[in-house]
């Protein structure tokens, strides 16, 4: 029985993710919206690639519970607050399923970080900050690379 979900950097599903989040990347900042249809065909697509980790031995079906939990509660938040969007809080649920909870974590301290730094940035030149939405994919796309490459 494995303990944790072990791979090599640099495997194809991790640039197969890190050009999503690109493109993810792309549209948040353009538009400040990510398009549904992709992101559901990237979840259903990211759970089929877990379930044949889980069918080739590779990870538990517990693992891929425990690393989506942080994703499921930032997705329920954003559905009651509106302060988060949901394509992030989705994004981040995607991380959980196609990675172990402990690279997730480390995702998400980093991007968190960086848009921390980025807001006190924004507030020391700027002073209206309620009205504005800052894009949180950029910060993903960054920490995911720093994580699964770094």
């Amino acid at each position: 029985m494995p303990v944790a979900f072990v791979r090599k950097k640099g495997s194809s599903m991790e640039y197969i993710f890190i050009i999503f989040l690109f493109f993810c990347t792309v549209w948040d900042i353009r538009t400040q919206k990510i398009p549904a249809v992709l992101l559901y065909t990237a979840l259903l697509l990211m759970s089929i690639y877990a379930g044949v980790g889980v069918f080739g031995k590779q990870r538990e079906v517990v693992d891929i519970a425990a690393a989506a939990i942080p994703g499921g509660i930032i997705f329920i938040l954003a559905k009651k607050s509106h302060q988060i969007g949901l394509g992030d809080a989705l994004l981040i649920l995607l991380l959980g399923i196609g990675f172990s909870l402990e690279t997730e974590m480390k995702i998400l301290m980093i991007s968190f970080f960086m848009a921390a730094i980025a807001s006190v940035v924004l507030l020391i030149f700027e002073c209206d900050l309620k009205n504005r939405r800052i894009p949180f994919v950029p910060y993903l796309f960054i920490a995911s690379g720093i994580v699964l490459f770094g």
